[in-house]
């Protein structure tokens, strides 16, 4: 979604034309994406490397980058490119390599590592270090501002990401009046705290015996049986639901539904959800995880709580359910007004373009 709305933006707004080196993929629901497309009016050629394969291959993956590299070089000969945008991680190493080739000004956008934000030292750790800040680049544009502090070869600048709000245009529903819907939308992984908001949900319910409530988790990964089992151990199962993978026309249906959003990560770059939340008119409680915080202001569009604390977790929940909170409308209007200000596609494009000129000026 972000590959794509910059890319309309640009295309719509700053008349460029724009190729989009992708792999060829076989999905989950084995749909083979091998064919190139052209859209917008021809001004996207989406170009498909390598053979189609599942993502979660780590030879596949590799060698795409091969392929990925050789269909760059060939292209070129014929469009000419003036920049190279490449996104993290691994093609940014086919960037550098054209880059280097070529002579053509990269650009490269660091979207996140939590391997990093939580130095876990293993091989993924230093290899991440290396290509995000150990590798010259032209400019680096990262979408959390703590990423500046991280010791870097490169020029990095800020520009954080953003939420397309016609997508989010409609009534918020409200059909269960004595009952608080909170919403957990993201992959079910250690990073995202899943398991503590469990523990959460367990204190509210099982110790303060307020049960007029539902957790509706959307998404999955990895760590799913093991949060199922955390559910079941404490008799969570009629209280908190686990809805699987869902796809985008169906998330934006639980966004109109709910009451409240729960983003409880231990390392969050960003935060997308966050926006989309505020965008549906939706209150969000969210850890001090990086990310959040350049969005959130405690008691301006909501709260921010401590990481690894279940128990502050848990009572900044309490206060919602049990309508402990002043002036909530005054909090959901203030972010969707934090939307509209900072984080709309036409915001963000114009800062990415400006980039791009000031870039290709600076090579020529």
């Amino acid at each position: 979604m972000h590959v794509e709305n910059i890319c309309k933006q640009l295309i719509l707004h700053h008349d460029c034309r724009i190729d989009l080196f992708v792999r060829a993929l076989t999905t989950e629901e084995w749909i083979i994406k091998d064919k190139n497309e052209l859209l917008w009016d021809w001004k996207l050629h989406i170009i498909r490397c390598w053979r189609p394969k599942p993502f979660f291959n780590t030879f596949e993956r590799l060698f795409s980058l091969f392929s990925m590299l050789f269909a760059f070089l060939k292209y070129n000969k014929k469009e000419k490119y003036t920049l190279i945008h490449a996104h993290t991680y691994l093609p940014l190493l086919v960037g550098k390599v054209g880059a280097m080739i070529t002579k053509i000004p990269l650009l490269v956008t660091v979207h996140g590592s939590q391997i990093m934000d939580m130095r876990k030292k293993n091989l993924a750790y230093y290899v991440q270090k290396v290509l995000l800040t150990k590798i010259k680049y032209g400019l680096e544009i990262c979408v959390w501002k703590n990423f500046l502090d991280y010791p870097n070869v490169n020029t990095v600048v800020n520009i954080g990401n953003w939420v397309n709000i016609d997508d989010f245009g409609w009534e918020h529903h409200k059909h269960h009046d004595h009952i608080k819907k909170l919403l957990f939308v993201g992959r079910l992984e250690w990073a995202k705290w899943v398991d503590v908001m469990i523990d959460a949900m367990d204190y509210i319910i099982n110790t303060i015996g307020i049960k007029d409530m539902l957790l509706d988790v959307v998404g999955y990964w990895y760590d799913e049986k093991k949060y199922k089992d955390q559910v079941l151990d404490k008799k969570l199962d009629a209280y908190i639901l686990f809805d699987g993978k869902k796809v985008w026309k169906e998330v934006i249906e639980y966004y109109q539904h709910a009451d409240l959003m729960i983003v409880p990560s231990r390392a969050e770059w960003f935060g997308i959800i966050i926006l989309e939340a505020m965008a549906s008119w939706i209150p969000v409680i969210a850890t001090k995880s990086g990310g959040p915080e350049d969005i959130i202001q405690d008691w301006v569009n909501w709260y921010l709580v401590e990481k690894d604390n279940p128990m502050d977790l848990a009572n900044k929940m309490l206060e919602f359910v049990e309508g402990k909170i002043g002036n909530i409308q005054g909090i959901i209007n203030n972010g969707y007004e934090t939307i509209q200000e900072r984080y709309t596609w036409e915001i963000i494009g114009k800062q990415i373009y400006h980039q791009y000129i000031s870039l290709v000026s600076k090579k020529k």
